[in-house]
């Protein structure tokens, strides 16, 4: 199903009717989305994940969205958090200088991996 609010080539009545919705409905979405924001939890993601994501980003081979989704929505792990962050801070569009800063992130990330995987041992 495909709403839409105002479109130029229909007839006024029905460009009102999406105008007056979206502003009725603007701010109850709004509120909700309020509401909600205690509730919300952390991402429960892996180093690798973060690897994987910091290896497209820099590589370019990743979703258009993937960026986006990963810088606002924080990470469980403090550690991982501090990178998302960190991130985040970059300059988009990313630079020489941004690919030289992920590739540190993504050896940072890469050694909590290993420690992790060294720590808890490896499975059978």
């Amino acid at each position: 199903m495909h709403f839409v609010f105002y479109d130029p080539g229909a007839p006024k009545w029905r460009n009102f009717l999406g105008i007056v919705s979206a502003i009725v409905l603007l701010p109850i979405i709004i509120l909700i989305k309020l509401i909600l924001i205690p509730f919300e939890k952390p991402a429960n993601i892996k180093p690798s994940e973060v690897s994987k994501f910091l290896r497209e980003f820099h590589d370019g081979t990743g979703g258009a969205w993937d960026y986006d989704d990963f810088v606002s929505v924080p990470i469980a792990d403090p550690r991982l958090d501090k990178i998302r962050k960190r991130v985040s801070d970059l300059e988009l569009p990313i630079t020489d200088e941004g690919k030289s800063e992920l590739r540190k992130l993504l050896a940072e990330v890469e050694r909590m991996d290993f420690n992790d995987v060294t720590q808890k041992g490896t499975p059978l």
